[in-house]
């Protein structure tokens, strides 16, 4: 099951519910983080790595484009956070 974070979870939009069950879809596992900056989310989402010792590399498990593109979408501002 995909877990999602919403910070400050007092602002998570309406829909929240919703776009929680479709990151579930579109990224089974995956952590996200979204944190509100302004009138934006910045996204930060990995998926889990298949083997701890042989699984993905990090560029391979990051999926914030997809999910911060999930969000714009469906009407919640969003882009990716970079490091």
């Amino acid at each position: 099951m995909s877990s999602v974070f919403w910070e400050p979870v007092t602002h998570k939009p309406a829909v929240a519910a919703a776009l929680e069950a479709e990151i579930h879809r579109l990224a089974p596992g995956v952590q996200v983080k979204l944190t509100l900056d302004g009138e934006a989310w910045l996204v930060r989402a990995l998926a889990p790595a298949a083997l701890c010792t042989r699984g993905p590399d990090f560029s391979g498990r990051d999926v914030s484009e997809a999910i911060a593109q999930l969000l714009s979408d469906n009407g919640v501002p969003a882009r990716v956070r970079r490091r």
